[in-house]
């Protein structure tokens, strides 16, 4: 399973490996495992914990390629022939000489302690007391109940397998009528670097990549089975799930396949790679990284406008406004700069006053296929087909699109269509409103569908 390492008010999310602080009253017994220190107990520089799995382990290191003298508190994985760190406990606060400790201060939390300046402190539980326990474990070889899980200042990598507990009731089928109030905080206050990734605060069961406070890519919603902004390998994703808990909050899970490790890495530029140790290797293996091309960055082209690849060997990315709209600014769109986006054409007959209604066509929609659809939805959970997600759009003037998904439902949108790209699943139809007169010009974006009273769908 997996972890997206973001913190949760009143809870921690755990990471897929993670140190368990547990008030046991058998911590003798425990001191004698190799996985487990106890309070009154020091891991010097040199020692290690090692899971009892054999495949994690804790320690001091030091980052190849680094600085030689720096030394950091982490997490990695056990038996390989090139270090790759999971979670690292003092990134902010490197040490250096390799006489520091690493040992629990008179409240129960844990520090990294030296010959020179104030203990380092690791970890900052209320739950901590003088009878603290540490174990490196998964949640198949521990037995205890943690009071505090791997901070957020991770590595920038994560691993399976654990829950990643983030995100309120989402907007989808499973909801209740009266969803809890939210109880996340935000990830994007998460330390260590420019980007971070988790669920998305709002509810909407999409997972977002950031940067600072600004969305750099999503993934879509999650239909039950796969999230269905991805263009990835149907095996990677199969071994996600997004589950609610009994705090209320969403879920989301990643078990392995045959037993492979997989690996999610954010990198520093904002992409999140995916590999996997490949059965009987001891050696990485990539899988897929997201996002995939310049289209996939969040809202390149702005609202109402679709991001295109070219077909040429420069692969770069352009921006074309959705059939009935044009550029806002259209001296800067010819200029290449596309992120003002496009307004419609022509108004909705429905926004129109008693007059200039009579002189105008009924609204309708188009079908769009070949993009991904557009954030910001809406589930309407009265809608339990085509048909009638049809008729609340076509009823609502401040509607401006619905696609019908199968696990999902009806899908509508009452604000500008934002982040939009080319999309090589055909699965998923996008109708967009328009007035009248733009659905009998039969130019346009693709092969379209036009109707101003919806009466059946495919």
């Amino acid at each position: 399973m997996l972890s997206m390492a973001c913190r949760i008010r009143g809870i921690r999310s755990i990471s897929a490996v993670f140190i368990l602080f547990s008030f046991l009253h058998l911590a003798c017994e425990l001191s004698e495992a190799a996985d487990t220190l106890i309070q009154g107990e020091s891991l010097r520089d040199g020692e290690t914990l090692i899971s009892s799995n054999q495949v994690f382990e804790l320690g001091f290191f030091t980052p190849a390629g680094g600085n030689s003298s720096a030394r950091y508190v982490g997490i990695w994985y056990y038996g390989l022939p090139s270090l790759t760190v999971v979670w690292v406990g003092n990134r902010n606060h490197p040490i250096s000489g390799n006489s520091s400790r690493l040992t629990f201060a008179d409240d129960g939390n844990l520090v990294i302690a030296s010959g020179a300046g104030d203990p380092i402190r690791i970890t900052n539980s209320s739950a901590a007391t003088g009878n603290s326990t540490l174990q490196l474990a998964t949640p198949a070889t521990s037995s205890s109940t943690p009071a505090w899980g791997t901070p957020s200042s991770g590595s920038g990598s994560t691993t399976p397998p654990t829950p990643s507990s983030r995100d309120e009731a989402h907007r989808g089928p499973e909801q209740s009528e009266e969803p809890p109030p939210p109880v996340v905080e935000d990830c994007r206050r998460s330390g260590g670097g420019e980007y971070s990734l988790g669920l998305d605060p709002e509810g909407s069961g999409q997972v977002f990549i950031w940067r600072g406070e600004t969305p750099h890519w999503r993934s879509g919603q999650w239909n039950g089975r796969i999230f269905i902004g991805v263009n990835v390998r149907p095996l990677s994703l199969y071994g996600f799930n997004l589950i609610p808990n009994d705090e209320g909050t969403m879920v989301l899970t990643f078990t392995e396949y045959n037993s492979s490790l997989f690996r999610f890495v954010l990198k520093p530029e904002g992409r999140l790679n995916v590999s996997h140790l490949v059965n009987g290797t001891k050696y990485w293996t990539p899988a897929f990284s997201l996002p995939s091309s310049e289209c996939e960055f969040y809202n390149k082209c702005g609202n109402n406008a679709q991001c295109v690849l070219s077909t040429d060997a420069s692969g770069g990315a352009a921006c074309e406004c959705l059939r009935g709209f044009r550029p806002l600014a259209e001296a800067e769109w010819a200029a290449g700069n596309w992120t003002g986006g496009c307004v419609r054409r022509t108004p909705l007959r429905c926004g129109l006053n008693a007059t200039e209604q009579e002189a105008a066509a009924e609204d309708g929609f188009t079908a769009v296929n070949g993009l991904n659809l557009p954030d910001f939805s809406t589930w309407e959970r009265s809608s339990t087909e085509a048909s009638s997600c049809a008729d609340i759009c076509l009823s609502n003037c401040s509607c401006t699109a619905y696609a019908f998904v199968n696990q999902l439902g009806c899908l509508v949108w009452s604000t500008p269509l934002a982040d939009i790209h080319q999309f090589t699943s055909t699965q998923y139809v996008l109708y967009l409103k328009l007035a009248g007169s733009e659905l009998r010009e039969r130019t346009g974006l693709g092969p379209s569908l036009f109707f101003s009273m919806p009466l059946s769908f495919i």
